[in-house]
């Protein structure tokens, strides 16, 4: 029998996880404790789930397991709108601090655009009538992805030779860095599309999740409880010191670059505490802290372990 799909459509929060899906909650998101005994609630996207890594495996769980009393409303591909329903949903009696997960990477570009698709009047109700700007070119990205899914349909595929293929055909965003004798394959054309806030894109995006950290503050400020933020950086962006010559490179670093200035000011008035994950990142970069031979950008089991071993000992549960 198949396993029930770890997310479900829904109108209001475009997606959201499956109550049903192994590993999950009865909300539909990983943890290992009940929400009515945890004391801080945390919200992010893929990077405060474990995409690609277990249950266990996962930052959020091994803090838990340390006795870290932390609720976990993190689901995929989220981005600041749902962060902003979950803290209005899940903030309970009880909880002194909301922690927000920030990926530079995706969560800015995803707020606009489930604003503009999903029906909630929550959106309506936090943005007012936002300028609707069109979407970015993403058929590059489209045609690339399309070529390497017929480049693993070949007998002994496996994704290192199909993006190494994808390459020689001239596609972008299959360059990679070779650090301590792994290959880690680089996407920066995408994630400089999605962290540019002097773009038409990205500059409403940016207005929106602007707001919606405003209405997650005003929240916190109204339940008398603690705001503090993580700031996970793209896997492009822990690279940069080891990178030359990849095309789009030098755009990325420039935008992160800008979004992580905007967002340590935004920030800054509302919460406790701002930890930047990055220094962590570039530190251990040698030691191997995301999967190698793949484009994927998520921190491998290691990496999540130093990131709770780092955020453990920072005053973010104190």
């Amino acid at each position: 029998m198949t396993p029930p799909s770890r997310l479900i459509n829904d109108p209001l929060w475009r997606h959201r996880g499956n109550p049903e899906a192994i590993e999950h909650d009865r909300f539909g998101f990983r943890n290992s404790v009940l929400i009515e005994d945890t004391t801080t609630l945390l919200t992010g996207s893929s990077h405060a789930y474990g995409t690609c890594l277990r249950k266990e495996q996962s930052w959020p769980i091994l803090l838990q397991g340390q006795g870290v009393k932390l609720f976990n409303a993190s689901t995929g591909a989220w981005g600041f709108m749902q962060f902003s329903m979950a803290v209005e949903n899940y903030l309970r009696e009880g909880m002194t601090t909301v922690i927000l997960v920030i990926y530079t990477g995706f969560d800015m570009y995803a707020a606009l655009k489930h604003s503009l698709e999903t029906r909630s009047p929550f959106v309506a109700g936090v943005l007012g009538d936002s300028l609707k700007p069109s979407d970015i070119d993403w058929s590059w990205k489209a045609k690339r992805d399309v070529f390497v899914k017929e480049a693993m349909k070949q007998p002994g595929a496996i994704l290192a030779k199909a993006l190494d293929e994808a390459r020689r055909a001239g596609f972008s965003d299959t360059e990679f860095v070779t650090v301590s004798g792994r290959r880690y394959f680089l996407e920066p054309r995408l994630r400089h599309l999605t962290t540019d806030i002097a773009s038409d894109y990205g500059r409403i995006a940016w207005e929106c999740s602007t707001k919606y950290m405003s209405y997650v503050a005003n929240l916190c400020r109204e339940y008398g409880v603690r705001l503090s933020a993580v700031i996970m950086p793209t896997k492009e962006y822990a690279f940069r010191g080891e990178v030359g010559g990849v095309p789009y490179f030098g755009e990325l670093i420039e935008s992160e670059s800008r979004l992580h200035a905007a967002l340590q000011d935004c920030l800054a008035p509302w919460c406790y505490e701002i930890i930047d994950i990055t220094p962590l990142y570039v530190e251990n970069l040698r030691a191997g802290i995301f999967f190698a031979d793949s484009n994927d950008g998520h921190p491998n089991p290691l990496g999540a372990r130093l990131i709770s071993e780092f955020l453990l000992k920072s005053g973010a549960f104190s």
